[in-house]
């Protein structure tokens, strides 16, 4: 079983990728701080760190989920990036 980080997962979709609502980028940097965060949890042995952090995530997501037609989307390009926002998660 491979795991995939979840940054790379989303970096490897830019080209599909259009953050354009305040949401999406709070989504992308949250990813972009997954790293730091897991490492320094790790450093200072205080996985709270990490549950706050994911917690963070999951909230900004479900504000994204609640907001966002990801399947029925009209507009290919933005299902597109949503779906890539969705599985980077």
């Amino acid at each position: 079983h491979v795991l995939h980080d979840p940054l790379t997962l989303l970096r490897t979709r830019l080209d599909s990728l259009a953050v354009a609502q305040p949401v999406e980028r709070e989504i992308a940097l949250t990813l972009d701080r997954f790293h730091s965060v897991s490492e320094r949890a790790a450093e200072l042995r205080k996985p709270p760190f990490l549950a706050e952090h994911l917690f963070a995530l999951a909230s900004a997501y479900n504000q994204f989920y609640r907001g966002s037609r990801i399947l029925i989307e009209d507009d290919k390009q933005r299902a597109g990036s949503w779906l890539s926002i969705s599985k980077a998660v």
